[in-house]
C-alpha cells in the first residue's frame, strides 16, 4: 500500500493511498481502530457541591463528560484495574466554581495540568441567574470511543478517488463554469484529472460519479485508489490519531497470533 499526503491542517489531513482492491478491509481497520481504540482524556466522575441552576445534576454531568479535553498520552496510562489507581498516573482533576449571573463556559474550569484543559473554551455549559451558583470537582482518566463517544477522537472515513474523464472533444469552458473556480483539476492529454498532490479532492465531485457532467465529460471512480480523511475532535493531532490507531491494531493483531498459536 503506498501512501502519499493530499492536504493538512490543526484538524484535518487527508490522504491518497493506493491499494488493490482486496485491500480495503485493512482501510477499514485502520478506521475503527482510529474512532475506537485510541485512548483520549474524558470527564468520567463529577463530584457536585453546589449547583442552584436549572440542569439537574445529572445533565450538568453529562454536558462536562462530552467537553472535549486535550490529551498527553505520553504523562497518562489506561486504567486497567483498581490498583492502577494509586499506582499509575491515570487522572486529572479540573474544578468548576462559578456564580451568577453569567453563562458558564468551559474555559471557566481549571485544570491541575495545563496539558490536559478543554480544546475549545467557548462550549456553553450552564446559564446561571442572579443569586445561582455551581461549584464541582471532576475527575477525567483515558479511556476508548468504544465504550463510549466521549472517548472517541475524531471521525475518520475513505473514498475511492474520483476522476474527471474526457471522452473526445469536451467543452472545456462549459466545465468550468460547472465547477467551481477553485475546483482542483488540470488539463493534460486529453484528460481533467486531479491534482491530488496540492489540493483536496472537493467533494461536490461525488454528485456527478456515474453521468456526464458536461457533453464529453464523465466522473467515475478509481478501483485501487483511495481518499482516507482523518478529522480530529481537538484531543489529538490527525497524525497523534494515525499513528496511535495502527499501533493499537498492531498490538490486537499481535495478540490474535499469540492466541492462535
Amino acid at each position: 500500500m503506498q501512501i502519499s499526503l493530499i492536504k493538512k491542517n490543526q484538524a484535518k489531513t487527508k490522504y491518497c493511498m493506493s491499494a488493490n482492491s482486496g485491500d480495503v478491509y485493512l482501510l477499514n481497520a485502520i478506521r475503527r481502530s482510529a474512532i475506537s481504540l485510541v485512548p483520549i482524556m474524558a470527564i468520567e466522575d463529577v463530584e457536585i457541591r453546589k449547583n442552584s441552576s436549572v440542569l439537574y445534576d445529572e445533565a450538568l454531568a453529562h454536558r462536562l463528560g462530552l467537553i472535549p479535553l486535550k490529551t498527553d498520552l505520553k504523562n497518562y496510562e489506561m486504567i486497567k484495574s483498581p490498583e492502577d489507581i494509586e499506582k499509575l498516573k491515570c487522572s486529572v482533576k479540573l474544578t468548576l466554581k462559578a456564580k451568577g449571573p453569567k453563562i458558564v463556559y468551559s474555559g471557566d474550569m481549571k485544570s491541575a495540568d495545563p496539558a490536559v484543559v478543554p480544546v475549545h473554551e467557548g462550549i456553553p455549559i450552564v446559564k446561571l441567574m442572579k443569586g445561582q451558583e455551581v461549584e464541582l470537582e471532576a475527575t477525567a482518566i483515558l479511556g476508548l470511543g468504544r465504550d463510549h463517544m466521549k472517548w472517541s477522537p475524531g471521525i475518520v472515513f475513505y473514498k475511492n478517488r474520483p476522476v474527471v474523464n474526457v471522452k473526445g472533444k469536451a467543452d472545456i469552458d462549459k466545465l468550468k463554469e460547472k465547477l467551481p473556480e477553485d475546483s482542483p483539476l488540470k488539463i493534460s492529454a486529453g484528460k481533467v484529472t486531479l491534482d491530488d498532490a496540492k489540493a483536496a479532492i472537493s467533494p461536490y465531485l461525488d454528485a456527478f460519479v456515474g453521468e456526464e457532467i458536461v457533453p464529453g465529460v464523465e466522473v467515475t471512480m478509481e478501483e485501487n485508489n483511495f481518499i482516507l480523511t482523518v478529522e480530529s475532535f481537538g484531543q489529538l493531532s490527525p497524525k497523534d490519531m494515525m499513528t496511535t490507531s495502527i499501533d493499537a491494531l498492531k498490538e490486537r493483531l499481535n495478540d490474535l497470533a499469540s492466541q492462535l498459536k
